[in-house]
């Protein structure tokens, strides 16, 4: 049955690429894209959130059950609402990004980036309420970026060479997963601790305000 399946993805494939050969980008057509100031500035929004999130996603159930010793049943619990926070933001957020300035979504994003920081440092597994609320807000503005990032290109730049772009930009994503998950392992590892991830988290947000 798996190679039965295997045959078939493998033709799909083929088929998929012959009729798309004609429409793929070229290096050379890449190379004719101009990046300004504002996609650099855009590009490093988008690498800086997603490698926040995703050190912060990959904290959180070690996080909740060595670092805060809440019960492995209540952190299950908090991912499931995590996981939902991060999947309600993108259409939340592709929602205000169709109606209000760039610059007012990416205000709100880190407004509510840093609040969490801050209250996640304080808190420091004192109450169960505040980890739930502080992880649901790292997994909020997660699917907050993935979101205004479409939109950004969109609105800074039209349709034209719409896609090529947005290719060009998603490459953070990859590079924020590997990068935050580095950056986990490091500050659990090495450090032994997980405030360290949260001044990280913090200086993180304050250069994203500088370079905005």
């Amino acid at each position: 049955m798996g190679v039965f399946t295997l045959i078939i993805l493998l033709l799909i494939t083929l088929k998929l690429v012959s009729v798309h050969k004609d429409e793929e980008p070229t290096i050379k057509q890449l190379s004719k894209l101009t990046f300004d100031k504002q996609f650099v500035i855009l590009y490093i929004l988008f690498l800086l959130g997603t490698t926040i999130g995703f050190m912060m996603i990959g904290l959180s159930y070690q996080v909740g059950v060595q670092y805060y010793d809440f019960s492995p049943i209540n952190v299950t619990i908090a991912m499931t609402i995590f996981a939902l926070a991060n999947g309600l933001s993108r259409l939340l957020f592709g929602f205000l990004s169709d109606r209000y300035k760039l610059t007012r979504i990416i205000t709100l994003v880190l407004f509510v980036l840093l609040l969490c920081g801050v209250i996640a440092y304080f808190n420091n597994g004192n109450y169960y309420a505040l980890y739930l609320l502080t992880f649901t807000g790292f997994w909020f503005t997660l699917g907050a970026w993935l979101a205004i990032a479409p939109n950004a290109i969109k609105s800074l730049y039209g349709l034209d060479n719409y896609s090529k772009r947005y290719g060009v930009l998603f490459i953070a994503y990859g590079v924020g997963v590997v990068i935050g998950v580095i950056i986990e392992r490091i500050n659990l590892r090495r450090f032994k601790r997980y405030t360290s991830a949260i001044h990280q988290h913090c200086c993180y947000i304050r250069y994203i305000i500088y370079i905005t």
